[in-house]
């Protein structure tokens, strides 16, 4: 995005390619600073033209009659060559991006699942979209959950963000979370954003220095680029203060985990290579001693042993009361306690 925003167009070419690579969804943010890039090849920069046309005006002196054809022909000649290797290279990123996209959705994620099928595909109506395109650009913005992440996006870039094309890079994944049917896709909370804020700032300054370079009438303009930085820290400071962030400001903070020992004495009570579900409090650790499982996908082989912290944030307000039941029903096997401290559950299945 900082190469783009400089015009260093092979650098930023080569920075974003591999960003398709990451997730099967970011081929489209790639293809989409593609786009930004391909349409500024139709819109030189400013500069390059006002220095050029003051040569092909600059009076003719000695040179005759000549020298004004001649200084016309090379400005069309350079805007040419400015404008080609954007337009090829954003070409070619809309391509990139777009097809490696669809190379994950329909090959890569689908070969690697045990079904044949790309496990996210309900996550988005394709069809119903093209049903409803009307009804599609509705629901990008209701209901209000949705409203809000978009504005509280606009202000993260005090609002003179819109400013910038550089910001239309990140509309491909504001869509697709705001078409998705999953609630946890619509609010500004989880890691979503991490995509998206580095676009923002970007898009910030370079709103900046656009209003800055505004004709000398543009007092408003101006002013806007004045205070814009200051007013996206006023809002980040302020929405700071409602993220896990502002936690390292609380006491409790810097505590020990109550529960440290009990957490290590659960992962080692694990057997090493042992097949072991469990929800988010403890995955990290038994990962590197176990087959571990998530407890949330639905499905899965009945494993060996079952982990419930019964505070994580995985349940919520609504943990089971009843883990050995819990993973009865969910498992379909019979399961017995081996380790009951501290509203950590450990479960091993029962020998037949």
């Amino acid at each position: 995005m900082s190469a783009l925003r400089e015009r260093r167009w092979l650098s930023a070419t080569l920075w974003s390619a591999p960003v398709a690579l990451v997730k099967e969804d970011l081929g489209m943010t790639v293809a989409a600073l593609g786009a930004v890039m391909f349409a500024h090849a139709f819109r030189p920069t400013a500069r390059l033209s006002g220095r050029l046309l003051g040569r092909v005006y600059e009076p003719a002196t000695g040179r005759g009659p000549g020298a004004r054809a001649a200084s016309s022909s090379e400005f069309s000649t350079a805007l040419s060559r400015t404008a080609q290797q954007p337009a090829m290279l954003g070409a070619l990123l809309m391509l990139w991006g777009v097809g490696l996209s669809l190379l994950a959705i329909w090959v890569v994620l689908p070969g690697l699942n045990p079904n044949d099928s790309f496990a996210y595909a309900d996550k988005l109506d394709i069809a119903g979209i093209l049903r409803d395109p009307a009804g599609a650009v509705i629901s990008l913005f209701v209901p209000e959950q949705k409203l809000g992440t978009w504005l509280l996006t606009i202000a993260a870039g005090a609002v003179i963000v819109v400013r910038s094309p550089l910001a239309l890079v990140a509309l491909p994944t504001l869509a697709w979370r705001m078409l998705s049917p999953n609630h946890g896709y619509w609010g500004p909370g989880w890691h979503y954003n991490a995509v998206i804020m580095p676009i923002i700032f970007i898009a910030l300054v370079d709103a900046v220095v656009r209003l800055r370079a505004a004709g000398a009438g543009a007092r408003v303009s101006r002013t806007l680029a004045k205070i814009g930085p200051w007013a996206a820290l006023v809002v980040a400071l302020t929405v700071a203060t409602q993220q896990p962030l502002s936690q390292l400001a609380t006491e409790e903070a810097w505590r020990d985990d109550p529960r440290a020992g009990i957490k290590h004495a659960t992962v080692q009570a694990v057997p090493e290579g042992a097949s072991v579900a469990t929800d988010l409090t403890l995955i990290n650790g038994l990962v590197s001693r176990a087959d571990v499982h998530w407890i949330g996908n639905l499905g899965d082989p009945a494993p060996e042993y079952v982990v419930i912290d019964r505070e994580g944030g995985t349940w919520g307000e609504d943990p089971p009361q009843r883990p050995t039941e819990y993973a009865e029903e969910l498992y379909g096997e019979t399961y017995v306690t081996v380790r009951d401290e501290g509203n950590i559950i450990l479960l091993k299945q029962e020998s037949p």
